[in-house]
């Protein structure tokens, strides 16, 4: 296995084998702040605005599941900020994301976009772990 797929193996799929708690969930949460701080100074509200969005809100769920004693759907929060948060840095890292706004509008002022904006993550519309709605 690759080092970057070990990487990626989450507290929730080793908390049944390694128990996993606590202090290594809050250490991933610092983690993925981090990168979505990143974005946000890069310019990512603007050219990546669902991405740090929700980047963010999960942190912020991630937190306070955190708070409230439940790790594993702590973790289950960061699996959607994460790669969230790469994908607003990502998307905030060109020259377009960096100019001020209305450098970014195209000869007819309409707003110019870049294709790799369909790569951008997406939050999944799926239960994470408190049962049906």
């Amino acid at each position: 296995m690759r080092a970057s797929g070990v990487a990626k193996l989450t507290c929730a799929g080793l908390l049944g084998l390694l128990g996993c708690g606590s202090a290594t969930v809050a250490r991933r949460i610092d983690s993925v702040a981090t990168v979505a701080e990143r974005a946000g100074k890069q310019g990512a509200r603007r050219c990546a605005p669902e991405e740090l969005a929700l980047a963010r809100v999960h942190l912020e769920f991630a937190r306070l599941e955190l708070r409230q004693g439940e790790p594993v759907l702590a973790d289950r929060h960061l699996t959607l900020a994460e790669p969230n948060a790469k994908a607003a840095v990502r998307l905030s890292e060109s020259a377009d994301c960096t100019r001020p706004a209305d450098a970014a509008r195209g000869s007819d002022g309409a707003r110019t976009s870049s294709p790799s904006r369909l790569l951008g993550a997406v939050g999944e519309n799926r239960d994470l772990g408190r049962g049906e709605p």
